[in-house]
């Protein structure tokens, strides 16, 4: 009676203990949404809980199986894979739909150690159990993503040995219905150049990262796929001089923080977009190549290579250009490069309508000069990582005189609060270098494109943002809107300063950085 009672008090008067089960009430969709989240042993034991639970579990259609989450001894081991066995032989017989499979596997391979015998036994013991334990695990895993029409597959193959190993070609000789293969390692090699390309005909999308590469395997790959529409390349090694030809091919991404081994890059590829970020390890000028008439939007971050479209009919549509250095490299100084290299750059974007850049990027072709042909067709531009300190205005002003048709002009930061805050404090209370150009100066820069401005977005933190932004409403005829971004509270400060020069037909909107 007294339970009675309890229960009572905790599910409140009129409840009923069946009422409880929120779970098991919700609509499939929902429910998939929050199993998404738990790999394949926390599905096994949930299955357990109830039939609708289990019909939860078997239709989920996004799978997670990730050993690092589950190390021990030999004995869990042994109930890791009986939970993993179970759940996919289960699966594998209903066979449901799963769209997208993510197989994390992480060798645990122990120190060796020498002090005993017997722990050196020990030790062989565990790597040939965990030996055992990956090939029974990935023969029920290759039956689920068969027989369960994966279409995206996420493999990430960690080894701990000092030793990157070259990965055995049985983890992607998998399904015909693929689409989407991700692939991430620890500089592990791939064996690609291993598998029956038969096996991707509908593959669509191929991303590597951190992995070691051979030219001739990616090249091969790359022109053996019918349906590949995108690759990325992210922190890859091992490649020097990589071309790539297809047919398909729409989407590029090569992405490297720091210096590699690749010196030549060549594109034969019916591209719309392609992203490189690439600094050579040799201080020898690399070769960089693109032959695509299709390419529609161009992003470069690396030095100034004198990049070239091979196609002349291209006609970028968005371009951004960073010629900057990597974080550990002092041996390149931007500097010395040749104008001719910076004027192909130029050259390259004439066609273009949107175009974003670097400050440094602004302050190299200030420093050599080489803004010899405007950038007569561009209508939207940015200058992204820009403070507008006294050493940059200078640099700022004489690449806007080559603008002649902007409607859309940005000059922010692009970086966290934290770190904007902390350079303009390294000016101190007086902030000198924030505030040497006033509004006269931008009066005598003649800039052409100024009357048919429509819109404008400047990052303001003394006294030069300001006097742009007083420039821009007293002479932008045709302004629309400004965008005043600044730190929180000072927006009252601004708009007293520019008050006398705000018209009814601009809009000024203020928005935190």
């Amino acid at each position: 009676m007294a339970s009675s009672t309890a229960k009572s008090e905790i599910l409140g008067e009129g409840e009923t203990e069946s009422f409880v089960d929120r779970f098991s009430s919700l609509p499939d969709k929902i429910a998939h949404h929050i199993l998404d989240f738990l790999d394949v042993v926390d599905l096994s034991q949930l299955m357990l809980v109830s039939k609708r639970c289990k019909h939860f579990c078997m239709s989920v259609p996004v799978l997670w199986l990730d050993k690092k989450k589950h190390t021990g001894d030999v004995a869990s081991l042994d109930h890791y894979r009986r939970l993993v066995e179970n759940f996919l032989s289960l699966r594998h017989q209903t066979r449901t739909k799963v769209r997208q499979f993510n197989f994390t596997w992480q060798w645990n391979i122990c120190e060796q150690s020498e002090k005993t015998k017997k722990r050196k036994r020990e030790r062989v013991k565990k790597v040939d159990h965990n030996k055992e334990l990956f090939y029974r695990v990935h023969e029920y895993f290759m039956k689920t993503v068969s027989c369960c029409d994966t279409e995206s597959l996420h493999l990430g193959l960690m080894s701990l040995e000092l030793k990157p190993q070259r990965l055995h070609p049985l983890f992607f000789d998998i399904t015909n219905n693929l689409k989407e293969l991700t692939v991430r390692t620890n500089n592990c090699s791939l064996g690609f150049f291993e598998i029956s390309f038969e096996t991707f005909p509908k593959l669509e999308k191929l991303t590597l990262l951190f992995s070691k590469l051979k030219d001739s395997e990616i090249s091969w790959v790359v022109f053996h796929l019918p349906s590949l529409k995108a690759l990325c390349l992210h922190c890859c090694t091992g490649l020097k001089k990589l071309i790539l030809r297809s047919k398909s091919l729409e989407h590029l991404r090569i992405f490297n923080d720091n210096v590699v081994e690749l010196e030549e890059l060549f594109i034969y590829c019916s591209l719309q977009t392609l992203f490189v970020k690439w600094y050579p390890y040799s201080d020898a000028r690399p070769a960089f190549g693109i032959v695509s008439s299709q390419l529609k939007e161009f992003v470069w971050h690396g030095l100034p290579l004198g990049y070239y479209f091979a196609d002349r009919s291209v006609h970028l549509q968005n371009a951004e250009i960073h010629l900057l250095l990597p974080t550990k490299r002092l041996q390149w100084d931007l500097s010395d490069a040749s104008t001719g290299l910076l004027d192909d750059v130029i050259d390259q974007l004439k066609t273009t309508k949107s175009v974003t850049f670097h400050a440094n990027t602004i302050r190299l072709f200030h420093m050599n000069d080489c803004l010899s042909s405007p950038l007569s067709k561009v209508e939207n531009l940015a200058i992204a990582y820009c403070t507008l300190t006294d050493t940059l205005v200078p640099p700022i002003g004489f690449f806007l005189q080559g603008m002649l048709d902007l409607k859309s002009l940005s000059i922010t930061s692009r970086v966290p609060r934290k770190q904007v805050k902390e350079v303009v404090e390294s000016f101190g209370p007086s902030m000198e270098g924030l505030k040497g150009f006033n509004m006269e100066y931008w009066e005598a820069q003649g800039l052409k494109f100024v009357p048919q401005l429509q819109k404008a977005s400047i990052e303001v933190h003394f006294g030069n943002g300001v006097e742009l932004v007083k420039y821009l409403l007293k002479h932008a005829a045709a302004l629309e809107t400004l965008n005043i971004l600044c730190f929180p509270g000072m927006e009252s400060s601004i708009l007293e300063q520019i008050k006398e020069y705000k018209s009814q037909s601009t809009t000024v909107l203020f928005s935190s950085i």
